[in-house]
C-alpha cells in the first residue's frame, strides 16, 4: 500500500467520522473507492460495508461480496469473515457451504467456532450470520 492510498482511507475515514473534517458520506465513498481500485485492503473492506449499507452510494450486495473477496484474498481479517459469511448465506454469491465450512465452520448454537481466530469466536453466532 502506498502512503497515498493510505492517505485516501484515512481522508475518507476523516470525513466519515465528522470531527475533523465536516461530515461527508459521499466524499469519504469516493477517496475510499480511489483506494480500493488501487488495491488497499482496509479501503476495499470499508466500501463493501458502504455498499453493503447503501451508505454514501446506491446499496449494492453484488459489488460488497467482490469487494469482500478482494479484500479477504489480501489478507484483511475482518473481510474474510463476512466474505465466509456471504458464502455460507449464498448473499451477493452462489450459496457454497462446502468452501465456506472449511474456510470458516460456523457454530452450534451455543458454541464458539473453534477455526476462527480467538479474538472473534464471541463475536459470531449461527444466529448472526444468518442477518447478513
Amino acid at each position: 500500500m502506498s502512503i497515498m492510498e493510505g492517505g485516501r482511507t484515512t481522508s475518507a475515514l476523516l470525513y466519515l467520522d465528522g470531527q475533523t473534517l465536516p461530515q461527508d458520506v459521499k466524499r469519504a465513498a469516493e477517496l475510499l473507492r480511489v483506494a480500493a481500485d488501487a488495491g488497499n485492503p482496509e479501503a476495499q473492506y470499508a466500501l463493501a460495508t458502504f455498499y453493503k449499507e447503501g451508505t454514501g452510494v446506491p446499496k449494492d450486495i453484488d459489488k460488497a461480496v467482490r469487494l469482500l473477496q478482494a479484500a479477504s484474498l489480501a489478507g484483511n481479517v475482518d473481510a474474510e469473515v463476512e466474505y465466509a459469511i456471504a458464502l455460507f448465506n449464498g448473499t451477493g454469491t452462489p450459496k457454497n457451504v462446502p468452501f465456506s465450512g472449511k474456510a470458516w465452520n460456523p457454530p452450534r448454537p451455543g458454541e464458539f467456532c473453534r477455526n476462527a481466530p480467538r479474538k472473534f469466536r464471541s463475536r459470531f453466532s449461527r444466529k448472526s450470520i444468518r442477518h447478513w
